[in-house]
């Protein structure tokens, strides 16, 4: 897992996983909201193409949410790649 990742689902090479789900990262520090909402964000399914995500933050900042508004197709192999801001709380 990236360093500054506590946790990330689903996880990297998930089998099975429904094709609505969303992908969540929670990191170590917390997120700059305006930064990530300022991004445009995007998936791609090997079947089925490039995918716009819209990012959510939790309340204490420390989820990022991704969800896209068109499912993914069964099967395929989805890749996310992203560089977050996050500030680590000390």
């Amino acid at each position: 897992m990236p360093e500054g990742i506590l946790h990330q689902y689903p996880l990297t090479d998930s089998r099975e996983v429904p094709i609505t789900t969303d992908i969540g990262i929670r990191a170590l520090g917390t997120y700059d909201a305006n930064a990530l909402e300022a991004q445009k964000w995007i998936a791609f399914g090997s079947l089925s193409g490039a995918h716009t995500l819209i990012a959510h933050l939790s309340h204490d900042r420390t989820d990022a949410i991704f969800h896209s508004a068109t499912t993914f197709a069964y099967g395929e192999r989805i890749s996310f790649a992203w560089q977050p801001r996050s500030s680590v709380e000390r």
